[in-house]
């Protein structure tokens, strides 16, 4: 059963406050108590209460911000579609305000994260990424050779201009557009995407949940990197795995991710 739920909005979505002030008071004559609510741009505070839901008010890149905070208190996610896409924004606000149930009635995906670790002159840092980490060198303008090592093995040094490590959530986001395969949420896989390689002869792989990918660059230069999608960062060396914590994102009881795959993809679909 819901009893309480947390909210947090978009605020640069033109009258969305408002819409999550009547969608608060909607629930509440459901009995749901709304625990606190708050903009995407807050900085979150570890003092709050821990509700039974957390929703979402934005487009896709609002859930990807709303990740670590549902994570941290092992909550799941639904978000209501005020973008573009929709792969992670399910529901539809019109159609929650005229029928609550949709929400109660709602399953559960359960997705793997990437957990990251970051280090720059001996200072490192972690991190989790619902849909990738996206690595570039800092001089776009010359050619350098990434070192990409799995486990005990490392590649020969490849001529790329980046590289992308993608979840399966994130398998329809970037990685797609580099060639990637669409991989069911639920996987524990992560995959590696060279961009732009110096060669033809190039394609995906995909790692199961043991394995672990370190990157940096083979003459020890600086990189640049991004988690699901924020400002670049800088580090020298990069290591990827998949996180024993998983995000909880809710979607509607007539929902499937093969109806998602043919509307929004147009996958098979010719002309």
């Amino acid at each position: 059963m819901i009893h309480s739920a947390g909210f947090l909005y978009n605020p640069h979505k033109s009258g969305i406050k408002e819409k999550t002030q009547q969608l608060q008071l909607m629930l509440k004559k459901q009995g749901i108590e709304s625990l606190f609510c708050l903009s995407t741009q807050e900085k979150y505070s570890e003092a709050l209460l821990q509700p039974d839901i957390m929703i979402v008010l934005g487009g896709d890149g609002s859930v990807l911000r709303s990740m670590p905070f549902a994570v941290n208190l092992g909550v799941p996610v639904a978000g209501i579609n005020f973008g573009k896409f929709g792969f992670l924004t399910r529901y539809e606000y019109d159609k929650v305000i005229r029928n609550p149930q949709i929400l109660f009635n709602s399953k559960v995906s359960a997705r793997a994260l990437l957990e990251i670790e970051t280090v720059d002159d001996y200072l490192g840092q972690t991190c989790l990424a619902l849909n990738d980490i996206v690595i570039q060198r800092l001089n776009l303008s010359q050619v350098e050779m990434y070192k990409i090592c799995v486990n005990d093995f490392s590649f020969e040094p490849k001529a790329a201009d980046g590289l992308v490590i993608s979840t399966p959530t994130g398998s329809t986001a970037y990685s797609l557009s580099l060639g990637g395969p669409i991989i069911f949420p639920e996987c524990r896989t992560m995959q590696l995407n060279l961009i732009a390689p110096h060669t033809i002869a190039n394609r995906s792989l995909v790692f199961n949940s043991k394995e672990k990918l370190s990157v940096c660059l083979d003459n020890n230069d600086e990189m640049k990197y991004s988690v699901d999608g924020l400002p670049m960062e800088n580090a020298k060396k990069i290591q990827v795995g998949i996180s024993d914590q998983t995000f909880h994102l809710m979607y509607p009881e007539s929902d499937e991710i093969l109806k998602l795959v043919e509307s929004k993809l147009l996958w098979g679909r010719r002309g």
